[in-house]
């Protein structure tokens, strides 16, 4: 269920997990609130690096929605990379486009205003999780605090930011319902940080 912990900080892996159904935040937590490092969606692993690098989780997985989760253990896992290498290629693959990820992330976050902070949020979100073809409507409903999170940034400041992008003609709102009406324009924003 939406809410759900999946690990916590600290945690030892002993599965590699695969969405199966649902969507998956990962999330760096503190005293007063989380961020959130990248949104896991069906047909993807997560939990990859600790269970290889033999280490606890260093951050903390929770679930967005009603989430179904396959669960790989890792003495298997490891007996399929030993046996397929094209199974080990693919792991390596993998973890290097999500390194180029978290490292694109990381600069979006020190070096972006909010605005473009946000707008480069709200892309990457409806990236993940697709839109409506008729409404342009983000298919996933996220609260304000976690859009917040992603994009590194008060409530109030998202909340504001994104009451501008309304104003602007950039997106409309319907209750936690985001669509993108002016894909362009929140691109620009994006560019220009």
């Amino acid at each position: 269920m939406r809410g759900d912990v999946i690990y916590n900080v600290g945690d030892r892996p002993s599965h590699l997990l695969c969405v199966v159904e649902g969507n998956v935040k990962i999330c760096v937590t503190g005293l007063d609130r989380c961020q959130i490092v990248r949104f896991v969606c069906p047909g993807e692993f997560f939990g990859l690096r600790p269970l290889l690098a033999r280490e606890r989780y260093v951050l903390s997985a929770f679930a967005v929605s009603d989430v179904k989760i396959r669960c790989i253990p890792a003495s298997l896992f490891s007996r399929l990379l030993a046996t397929y290498p094209s199974i080990s290629a693919a792991v390596a693959s993998d973890l290097a486009a999500c390194l180029g990820t978290i490292d694109k992330r990381l600069v979006s976050l020190t070096q972006k205003h909010t605005r473009g902070r946000l707008a480069e949020a709200l892309l990457d979100i409806s990236s993940r999780f697709g839109r409506n073809f008729n409404t342009g409507a983000i298919c996933c409903l996220l609260t304000r605090e976690e859009i917040a999170c992603y994009a590194n940034m008060t409530t109030a400041n998202a909340i504001r930011t994104l009451s501008d992008f309304v104003a602007e003609g950039i997106i409309s709102l319907n209750g936690r319902q985001i669509s993108i009406l002016d894909e362009k324009s929140l691109r620009r924003i994006c560019n220009l940080g």
